[in-house]
């Protein structure tokens, strides 16, 4: 089983200043020495602050993954390979490249469908002009249509 991308993320912000918020309120705020898979992390030089407002500075924190509400990392981590948009090869529908991905009845059907669309255009070519002009433009707008559904999906 591989890991997600906010892992991997987390994992990139490792020795960079991060907050973290756990699940009773109390906000830790140091460098990220490690962070394990399952989200435990090791904070180093930790200023704490408690629920009531008071603070406190730690030397060495880990927090339990299960125990975080959410982190805050640096903004820098934007530019992380992981969220580059690929070539043609690899890299999941997310990062541009090709996928597997779903495999259900819905996808099939979805294939199925554009390539009748497809045959359909051909057929027309050579019979009448004007229902290919008619066609071309329903075609591009049918895909037009498909990638803003993609990307709203991918969002």
């Amino acid at each position: 089983m591989s890991i997600g991308v906010p892992i991997k993320v987390l994992h990139e912000a490792e020795g960079h200043t991060i907050t973290c918020e756990t699940i009773n309120g109390e906000t830790f705020r140091g460098k990220l020495v490690e962070a394990e898979d399952n989200m435990n992390c090791q904070i180093s030089n930790v200023h704490v602050t408690y629920r009531d407002g008071r603070t406190n500075e730690l030397d060495l924190v880990f927090i339990r993954g299960s125990k975080i509400r959410f982190l805050i990392l640096p903004d820098m981590l934007k530019n992380a390979p992981m969220f580059k948009r690929g070539g043609k090869t690899g890299g999941g529908a997310a990062a541009g490249g090709i996928t597997t991905g779903a495999r259900g009845k819905a996808t099939l059907m979805r294939g199925a469908s554009k390539l009748r669309l497809k045959m359909n255009i051909s057929r027309y070519m050579k019979s009448n002009p004007t229902i290919i002009v008619k066609s071309f433009v329903s075609f591009f707008f049918l895909l037009l249509v498909i990638k803003i559904k993609n990307r709203k999906r991918n969002l």
